[in-house]
């Protein structure tokens, strides 16, 4: 199998906006190395974008199994999600 060079991937998920006319964008980021599954992290400082997406590299590589890192990405979306629209 050939090595394959990181790539930086950015995901922007803009909600519809609210009745007060304001609108939320959220960022979610991750590094592959050719891996099918991304590992998106929501980036909350967008000056410091680089040691988020690192430290979130680390917490994914050491402590949990593909699946339950896809779980988690899903359950991080929707709390997102519903945040966002809440009544």
């Amino acid at each position: 199998m050939a090595d394959h060079q990181p790539v930086f991937h950015m995901l922007e998920l803009a909600a519809p906006a609210t009745s007060d006319g304001k609108r939320k964008v959220y960022l979610y980021a991750t590094v592959s190395n050719g891996e099918p599954l991304l590992n998106l992290t929501r980036v909350r400082n967008i000056n410091d974008w680089e040691t988020e997406i690192y430290r979130a590299s680390l917490l994914f590589s050491n402590t949990e199994s593909a699946q339950s890192r896809r779980s988690n990405a899903e359950v991080r979306l929707r709390m997102d999600y519903n945040e966002n629209h809440s009544s």
